[in-house]
């Protein structure tokens, strides 16, 4: 399924919370909302899974923390950055003006995470690696699956994750 696919099929109250590859998404909202739509999806054949996660982050949720999340962003002094970072907002290079607003941080909770296309961006130069630092390699294999990411990119996960029993440098081998 495609984003449009997607969002013309959520019922009320339910976010594209996070687009991760060109057919897979997270969609965040009240948990009888989420079960309801995945069985929606179920019947029509769309593979989906439920998240464990503690908020639907990203999502219509975290309206009612935006304006107390504005206030204390208010309080905060921000620099500018010293090294350039792709936004999840943007899905591009992030830019010193959006960053050091406040506001930015409120669309960083609130709205939608642009992963596959932030990865795009970094993939779009044949000669950069990619090492997912952290246990797993959900990112690792949210990159391989963009477009952009042949065989012959170098994506390797560092540490193992909880589930993986195999020792950690044998795990950042045999991840290439």
């Amino acid at each position: 399924s495609t984003q449009s696919q997607i969002a013309d099929r959520l019922p009320p109250g339910l976010s594209i919370a996070a687009i991760n590859a060109p057919n897979s998404f997270v969609v965040a909202g009240p948990a009888a909302g989420i079960d309801e739509f995945a069985a929606q999806l179920g019947e029509d054949g769309i593979a989906c899974r439920r998240l464990k996660t503690s908020h639907a982050f990203h999502s219509e949720m975290m309206d009612r923390v935006t304006a107390p999340f504005s206030e204390l962003l208010r309080q905060v002094k921000f620099g500018r950055p010293l090294i350039p970072f792709i936004s999840n907002v943007t899905g591009t290079w992030s830019r010193a003006e959006d960053v050091t607003d406040p506001s930015y941080w409120v669309k960083h909770l609130r709205h939608t995470v642009h992963f596959a296309d932030g990865i795009c961006q970094l993939l779009s130069d044949s000669h950069r690696l990619f090492l997912e630092v952290g246990p797993g390699d959900t990112l690792s294999k949210l990159t391989r699956r963009q477009p952009l990411a042949d065989k012959s990119r170098v994506v390797v996960s560092s540490i193992s994750g909880p589930h993986d029993r195999s020792e950690e440098h044998t795990s950042e081998l045999q991840s290439r």
